[in-house]
């Protein structure tokens, strides 16, 4: 199987949940591609997925650097600081990001998150806000996150 087959086989894996079988198929893959930020990201993703935060924490700290203007790996590196008790840090990335994350409602959304576990409830709600303003699925969402519990 060539590269761009294998590459399907990894999306596709990834999609149906076969997170062991999608590693296994990047681990085939030659260095040089394995290495491409985008290949990167989507192992990422796997790590994200299968709650494996500190592999998912050191590649999204690594593509922070590769390609820091783009949002997803700042969030991703926020996102797994987070969920390994270090919330504290996780706002720090978040607001020393490029400014392309501000137009993000995600971004907004996760602050919200970030705020209300530092107990910053105003500023908490004024991110949330603005998340919902963004994208109302965010409405749905808040509702039953435990992160959000003492503002909604």
């Amino acid at each position: 199987m060539n590269d761009h087959g294998r590459l399907e086989a990894i999306i596709g894996y990834y999609n149906l949940d076969l997170f062991e079988e999608a590693l296994e198929e990047m681990r085939s893959l030659p260095d040089d591609f394995r290495t491409r930020p985008e290949l990167q990201a989507m192992e990422t993703a796997i790590h994200i997925r299968q709650q494996n935060w500190d592999a998912a924490l050191k590649l999204s700290r690594h593509l922070c650097t590769e390609i820091p203007d783009h949002p997803s790996p700042w969030l991703d590196t926020a996102y797994c600081l987070h969920e390994l008790g270090q919330t504290a840090e996780a706002k720090i990335i978040l607001l020393s990001g490029p400014d392309c994350l501000k137009d993000q409602a995600v971004y907004h959304y996760n602050m919200a998150c970030y705020e209300s576990q530092l107990e910053n409830y105003d500023l908490a709600r004024q991110y949330l806000d603005h998340a919902c303003e963004l994208d109302d699925e965010f409405i749905k969402l808040a509702a039953n996150d435990p992160d959000l519990e003492p503002i909604v």
